[in-house]
């Protein structure tokens, strides 16, 4: 009796085994490589859609923001008071002076510095 049961749960377990590595072999040689080709070209699809997508997007939303900048701009300019203005004016000026100054070697720097 316990020798029949040895050669049974043997057969059991070879069978199961036998059949786990012909599904696996299966899946190997046909399966895999198609799944893999099938998902590169779900993959290309996917790719162009979001390409396309984002585009269109852009394209609807590009003229909104730059309406919104211009609007932003126009705003801002109008909140500057006049000192303002002219004190960045100022700054600006004399940061482009002392660039060129540095640049093209001036004897006198506006700084001081000689």
């Amino acid at each position: 009796m316990n020798q029949t049961f040895t050669i049974v749960l043997a057969t059991a377990v070879l069978t199961s085994v036998t059949t786990l590595v012909m599904a696996y072999m299966f899946y190997v040689l046909f399966v895999r490589r198609r799944m893999e080709k099938r998902m590169q070209e779900l993959a290309a699809i996917v790719q162009e859609r979001v390409k396309q997508g984002a585009i269109e997007a852009g394209s609807e939303l590009l003229p909104r923001f730059r309406e919104q900048v211009t609007e932003g701009f126009k705003r801002a300019l109008g909140e500057w008071s006049t000192n303002d203005f002219r004190k960045m004016t100022k700054t600006g000026m004399g940061m482009v002076e002392e660039s060129l100054s540095s640049l093209l070697g001036s004897k006198e720097r506006p700084s001081g510095k000689g």
